[in-house]
């Protein structure tokens, strides 16, 4: 069927008035003397207005170095009370969950 062949099923007017709209829509031109850091502090200063939060880092942290030695994953399921006494040491020691048990094993002897 050709265009003009086709069946409008009630709604012929409806398209011709979209066909129409869609006629009227003509891009923009770019506009030229706008920087993109002017766009973007605009940008922000719009998202502050509104109360958007930067999702952006605030500071950089440097990365650490990777361990001297070989490394080896350790996984068991614990009773909740035990697990809360070793985090809370290594909270109250201020490091990791790997330091905190070799803490741990140096303070028993081993």
């Amino acid at each position: 069927m050709s265009e003009q062949s086709k069946p409008g099923f009630g709604f012929s007017q409806t398209d011709d008035a979209i066909r129409d709209m869609v006629a009227s829509v003509k891009p923009r031109p770019r506009q030229a003397d706008v920087s993109q850091s002017d766009t973007a502090a605009r940008a922000d200063d719009i998202a502050r207005e509104v109360g958007f939060t930067s999702r952006e880092p605030t500071r950089f942290v440097k990365r650490r170095k990777g361990p001297a030695e070989p490394m080896q994953q350790l996984a068991m399921r614990v009773p909740i009370s035990v697990l809360e006494r070793f985090a809370k040491f290594a909270d109250d020691e201020n490091v990791s969950y790997p330091k905190a048990l070799a803490l741990i094993l140096e303070k028993i002897g081993r």
